[in-house]
């Protein structure tokens, strides 16, 4: 019942993605699609990541380089707040940063895990799960006897399940 279980984590995304723009649905996301597709590919905006600083700072050289329209209050919080939360940075201020290429977070043997996970399957995958590290555990011991997933020395292992467990669990 276990492995069922594990196989609906891995398959299943609490994150729900439009297929005609690859935007990820969530609270505003018509509005971005609406006011930004119009002149970029989804892909351009959604490869972006800033922090509502540098979201800004697109904005308004758009406005004042591209023509874009101005933005009443309200529309612009709102597209700010989406693609804040959804195509953002973590501030500064913080510890993590973001790889762009993957969207993993750079941290302890992430190089290690993009390397030993994106062989097989993208990275969202691994970035969508959030599961503690005995569930993590049970995900690669599945991938191992049902995927082919080699076998890692117990330091690699650690590593991996420290990285995931501390960057992708239920609580981040």
């Amino acid at each position: 019942m276990k492995i069922i279980a594990i196989i609906g984590l891995i398959m299943s995304s609490s994150l729900v993605v439009d297929k005609e723009s690859g935007m990820l649905i969530d609270k505003n996301w018509e509005l971005v699609k609406a006011n930004c597709t119009g002149c970029h590919s989804a892909p351009h905006i959604t490869s972006q990541k800033n922090d509502r600083e540098g979201w800004i700072e697109v904005i308004r050289w758009m406005q004042n380089k591209q023509g874009l329209w101005q933005f009443d209050a309200d529309t612009e919080n709102k597209i700010l707040d989406y693609l804040t939360a959804n195509y953002g940075l973590i501030d500064e201020r913080n510890v993590q940063k973001i790889d762009l290429a993957s969207g993993m977070v750079i941290d302890d043997n992430w190089e290690l895990v993009k390397a030993s996970c994106t062989g097989c399957h993208s990275a969202k995958i691994v970035i969508q799960q959030g599961a503690d590290r005995n569930t993590w555990l049970e995900i690669i011991r599945w991938m191992q006897e049902e995927q082919g997933l080699w076998q890692f020395d117990a330091d690699t292992e650690n590593k991996i399940l420290d990285y995931l467990s501390k960057n992708y669990s239920q609580s981040n």
